[in-house]
């Protein structure tokens, strides 16, 4: 599956390209027009970045070097690895909008996402 991301950016490019041909031959009615739609990609780019941001997991650090952090947080962690449960979980966390969910928006998005049927515990 080839990567949305990398396509959208084709797109964007082809835009770019598009604008340049039409300044080049005077035509700002096109030029508007697709600055337009250039501008348009760009946030469609911006936001696909951001969502992947926001839904990857956190990184598995077991064996990284940890001597930056505080003590207090030290006493925290486990360095277990997470479960896959737990990964899901916060990946649904984070894809709120407003970073807080209820247990019945949680258990759905288990089930839409991951076909993961939970229940409460």
């Amino acid at each position: 599956m080839s990567d949305p991301l990398k396509s959208v950016n084709k797109i964007f490019d082809f835009y770019v390209a598009s604008i340049n041909r039409a300044r080049e031959s005077g035509d700002t009615s096109k030029m508007n027009e697709r600055l337009n739609m250039a501008r348009d990609f760009e946030s469609v780019i911006d936001e696909l970045k951001n969502l992947r941001k926001l839904t990857k997991p956190l990184p598995h650090f077991k064996g990284e070097d940890v001597s930056d952090l505080p003590e207090s947080l030290l006493a925290e962690l486990t360095f277990t690895k997470t479960d896959e449960i737990e990964d899901q979980l916060f990946t649904l966390i984070n894809a709120t909008d407003s970073k807080q969910s209820d247990i019945d928006t949680i258990l759905v998005g288990l089930w839409r996402r991951y076909q993961v049927e939970q229940t409460r515990r």
